[in-house]
């Protein structure tokens, strides 16, 4: 059940970035189906420009923890100093002691391991937006 003060799933816009092309392509169609607005970016440089592009506000930022240039720690310091209600979910194919050792702690941020399932992209996605994170 959604909050009043909350925007309906249709109307939430999701920035997913993430370099590889075909977990874009994967992520960006399961949150299309979700009813969710997905902007893409292939690195956090590109992701910046899409922001500042005037597509409104953005309601979460998908992104993968471990990009070539700007990972997504950085990229999500960035966005969050322009938007400080952003919410933020990170994606990584490494495990959580590899993300431990580079000094990202997934128990302080919320965290879907690839390659992820429809199940567990749509609930983590939707957590944050509602307001549930682990953070």
């Amino acid at each position: 059940m959604e909050r009043p003060d909350q925007p309906k799933a249709e109307t939430r816009t999701i920035l997913l970035v993430d370099d590889d092309s075909i977990v874009r392509e994967i992520a960006s169609e399961i949150l299309t189906m979700q009813g969710y607005h997905v902007i893409e970016a292939p690195n956090g440089h590109e992701a910046l420009q899409r922001m500042s592009n005037g597509n409104g506000p953005i309601h979460l930022l998908l992104t993968d923890i471990m990009m070539p240039g700007m990972n997504g720690r950085e990229l999500a310091e960035q966005l969050i100093v322009k938007q400080p209600t952003l919410r933020v979910v990170f994606m990584s194919g490494y495990n959580e002691d590899d993300l431990l050792r580079k000094g990202i702690s997934s128990r302080s941020v919320t965290f879907v391991a690839k390659p992820f399932t429809i199940q567990s992209l749509s609930s983590a996605v939707k957590a944050v937006l509602d307001g549930q994170d682990n953070t």
